[in-house]
C-alpha cells in the first residue's frame, strides 16, 4: 500500500479516516466525498490528501484535546416558545415559561453543562435568536455547519397553510447559508424540529404533530 498513488473511497459510509494514511506518501489523487466523515473534519479532507496527512502528523506530534463545546442554535418565529424551551432544558426544576409579551432582543447566549455519565460533560452553547423580522438580517452571521439547530414552531397555531412561515423559512435559511441539508456529508448540521405549546392545542396535539410531519415528508420527499 505504500506505493499506492490513487485512493478513491467516495460513497462508502466512512466516518473516520485512519491515521495510518499519513504513511501513504505516494498518493497524488484522493477523493472521499459523500461520506459522513467527522475525523478529520470536512475543512481538512476537502482540501486534499496533503492536508489529511498533515492533520494526522500534527495530532501525532502535538497530541489532541477533546472539544466538548457544541453550539445549539434555536430559531423560530417571535413568541414560538424558544426561550421557554431553552428554560425547560437548562432549568428543569423551576418554572420554564416566560411571561406573555416577553420577547428576546437580538440574540441571547446561555451555557448548559450537560453531564454524561460515561464521558466528559458537554458544554452546550445555546443561542436564542429573536424571531422578529427586523433581526433576520443578522441571523446568517451566526449560522455555521458545526452546530445543532432547533427549529421551534407554535403547534397550537399550526396549519398546513402556515408551513412555509413557521418552518420552511428557517429551514431554507440554514440550507442556503450553511450547506446542502439533503446531503450526508459531515459538514451537514443536524436539525431538530420542535412543536411547542402542545398544552394549548384544543384537539389532539399528537395528531396535529403527526400531520405536520406528514406534510414535511411530502415536501422533502423523505
Amino acid at each position: 500500500l505504500k506505493r499506492l498513488t490513487e485512493l478513491h473511497i467516495d460513497t462508502n459510509l466512512i466516518t473516520e479516516l485512519p491515521d495510518t494514511i499519513e504513511k501513504l506518501e505516494e498518493i497524488e489523487e484522493f477523493s472521499c466525498h459523500h461520506n459522513p466523515i467527522t475525523k478529520p473534519p470536512t475543512s481538512v479532507w476537502s482540501r486534499g490528501i496533503s492536508n489529511v496527512r498533515n492533520f494526522f502528523k500534527d495530532m501525532r506530534e502535538s497530541g489532541i484535546e477533546k472539544n466538548v463545546d457544541l453550539r445549539v442554535l434555536v430559531l423560530g418565529l417571535s413568541e414560538a416558545g424558544k426561550t421557554s424551551l431553552i428554560n425547560g432544558l437548562i432549568q428543569q426544576d423551576v418554572r420554564a415559561l416566560t411571561r406573555v409579551g416577553d420577547r428576546t432582543v437580538g440574540i441571547e447566549q446561555r451555557t448548559w453543562v450537560m453531564d454524561r455519565s460515561e464521558t466528559y460533560p458537554a458544554n452546550l452553547l445555546i443561542y436564542d435568536f429573536a424571531g422578529q423580522e427586523e433581526y433576520y438580517i443578522t441571523h446568517h452571521l451566526f449560522l455555521g455547519s458545526k452546530a445543532l439547530y432547533i427549529l421551534a414552531f407554535d403547534l397550537s397555531k399550526y396549519n398546513d397553510s402556515l408551513l412555509d412561515q413557521q418552518i420552511i423559512f428557517w429551514w431554507d435559511s440554514i440550507q442556503n447559508r450553511v450547506c446542502d441539508a439533503n446531503s450526508n456529508d459531515s459538514k451537514t448540521p443536524k436539525v431538530l424540529i420542535v412543536g411547542t405549546h402542545a398544552d394549548m392545542v384544543e384537539r389532539d396535539a399528537q395528531g396535529l404533530a403527526d400531520q405536520a410531519l406528514e406534510t414535511l415528508d411530502k415536501r422533502f420527499k423523505l
